[in-house]
């Protein structure tokens, strides 16, 4: 036999819980703990209003952009990172990161074939990409 307060589908926590009109009043539960002191957040920093994103070097940028190019599963993968900002899309024309593009990320299928998919697959042989090279020369 079970425990009344053991109902199917309700917390033994929630039994007890005051309604939430008392809770909306201001009145406390018994249970609750005592309300926590804000705490200002302090970003460490020279005092500039400058997002802590640009005080990230160039290279620690460029290889996570080249591992994302690495692993892409399409080429909008590597367009949609270029398009953030223009500081990825300088980073992500870098050599570095469009010789590491996957088989993927340079895959364009014929009915999409355009003069820009192909200038960027030029970019990407150029580059070092094996299978830039290996569709170009398709």
């Amino acid at each position: 036999m079970r425990s009344p307060r053991r109902r199917r589908g309700v917390h033994p926590a929630a039994a007890t819980a005051p309604p939430c009109s008392a809770m909306a009043s201001g009145a406390a539960s018994p249970r609750s703990p005592p309300a926590a002191k804000k705490r200002a957040v302090v970003v460490a920093g020279d005092g500039d209003d400058s997002d802590v994103f640009d005080r990230l070097p160039d290279d620690i940028v460029l290889v996570v952009l080249s591992r994302l190019a690495a692993n892409a599963a399409s080429p909008a993968d590597v367009a949609s990172a270029a398009l953030t900002c223009r500081r990825f899309r300088e980073l992500a024309a870098h050599p570095a990161v469009l010789s590491r593009a996957s088989a993927a990320a340079v895959a364009v299928r014929w009915g999409a074939w355009s003069e820009a998919a192909h200038r960027f697959l030029r970019r990407c042989a150029a580059a070092g990409s094996h299978h830039a090279c290996y569709f170009l020369g398709m």
